[in-house]
């Protein structure tokens, strides 16, 4: 859980470093303001920016997901055997649902 909320810190930095820089690309495009010349940087740094602050975000969840499943391992340990096989049924589902998903991310990013 310690990793998750590294993460969360690190994605709330992005978050915080692209909002003005966000704003201000926005109120060029709405007509607010007229273009700068620091314009291009901006959007493509927001490019840079927004691909890692995504990717945290998956990462925050896949943690805690893990997390919660190592916790519940450690609560099952003393039961009977199906509940073993229930766990690791969880797991297997939930890599073979994630990980997918998570490389589809990849793939779609412009």
């Amino acid at each position: 859980m310690a990793l998750a909320f590294l993460l969360f810190l690190a994605q709330c930095i992005l978050y915080i470093v692209l909002s003005p820089i966000r704003v201000k690309v926005q109120e060029v495009t709405e007509g607010k303001i007229p273009p700068y010349p620091e314009l291009p940087y901006h959007i493509y740094l927001i490019g840079r920016l927004i691909f890692p602050a995504l990717t945290f975000f998956w990462a925050i969840l896949w943690t805690v997901k893990l997390g919660l499943l190592f916790l519940y391992r450690k609560l099952t340990l003393g039961l009977p055997r199906v509940y073993n096989r229930m766990w690791w049924f969880l797991v297997v589902f939930w890599a073979v649902v994630s990980f997918p998903q998570h490389f589809d991310e990849f793939t779609t990013v412009c």
